[in-house]
């Protein structure tokens, strides 16, 4: 058995808290230091993809993770950030993948620290809705809701287990959770860096300037549309930048924004309403204060559910 690579740390992407910003932004500008991120990098991507798609009775983990070693060691990469490792939930997700990513990730690598960015329920359930809209799904809020719970998939706004599962396999001291709602606000993020000697050249406007953008105001534009053309999810394509989709890739990235500038530029402030009723909160509460204790972060001022 090859020994672990060492990093200085890996972050578990979680899906809309910030990762892409965090990817494309910030750990791609920190002076001489790699970090490995599957934004606009395609190397390793396919090994990554067997990771984290192929469960343990399919998966050859002899070759994958020989090719993984040999990557790391002849890039020398010293970090690894990709929103996969939580998992994929965009249309299907009940988190089956994590403990075998887990364990996949302790086997290969010895991290310094584990990243992990968490966020207000409420909204990380109404981003991940608009995420899955941008996707190609065509169902409104509630009637989205009622399909994850019907599919046990709201278990992916549980984050006190992802926490719990990441100290166990690498020790609680390691795992660094920072709340998205003041992920720039505390500095935390610079401070992380600064830990390791990373000389960070980001400007204060760019960590004012969102990476991802919801565009929440044209939501009910974006279902009309993935109703009569081929989209991410109803062609079937989950991992990848599914480049034959050619109507798709025009939508999302190019008319759905500029209607949404156009919106916001003649001064329509009309966001799409999203209702969370207290029952769907509460499912969450538990799970907050687990998440308080284990961490030690006090969440009652920042908008999770909390009793």
């Amino acid at each position: 058995m090859r020994e672990r690579i060492p990093l200085d740390f890996i972050h578990i992407g979680l899906h809309r808290t910030g990762s892409t910003f965090l990817q494309k932004k910030i750990f791609s500008d920190v002076g001489d230091v790699k970090i490995l991120q599957f934004n606009d990098q395609k190397t390793l991507r396919n090994e990554f993809d067997d990771l984290i798609l192929i469960p343990p009775p399919f998966f050859d983990e002899g070759p994958v993770f020989q090719r993984i070693h040999a990557g790391f060691v002849e890039n020398e990469y010293r970090g690894l950030s990709a929103e996969g490792l939580s998992g994929m939930n965009q249309g299907y997700f009940s988190g089956s993948q994590l403990a075998f990513i887990c364990e996949r990730l302790g086997t290969l690598f010895e991290p310094k620290k584990i990243l992990i960015v968490v966020r207000s329920h409420r909204s990380y359930l109404i981003s991940n809705y608009i995420a899955d809209i941008r996707h190609g799904s065509t169902l409104e809020f509630l009637s989205w809701i009622t399909r994850r719970e019907e599919n046990r998939e709201l278990g992916f706004c549980k984050f006190a287990p992802l926490v719990k599962l990441y100290m166990d396999a690498f020790g609680s001291s390691r795992v660094k959770v920072i709340p998205f709602e003041t992920m720039v606000t505390d500095d935390a993020i610079e401070q992380f860096l600064k830990d390791f000697g990373y000389s960070s050249k980001v400007s204060e406007r760019l960590w004012s300037t969102p990476e991802n953008r919801s565009h929440s105001n044209v939501v009910g534009l974006n279902i009309l549309l993935n109703k009569f053309m081929k989209t991410k999810l109803n062609s079937g394509s989950t991992v990848g930048l599914y480049d034959d989709l050619s109507v798709y890739n025009f939508s999302r990235n190019h008319l759905i924004p500029f209607v949404s500038r156009l919106l916001m530029s003649i001064g329509s402030k009309a966001n799409a309403q999203f209702h969370c009723d207290s029952a769907l909160l509460d499912m969450f509460v538990k799970d907050t204060q687990e998440l308080s204790d284990i961490t030690q972060i006090d969440f009652t001022e920042l908008g999770y559910p909390f009793k």
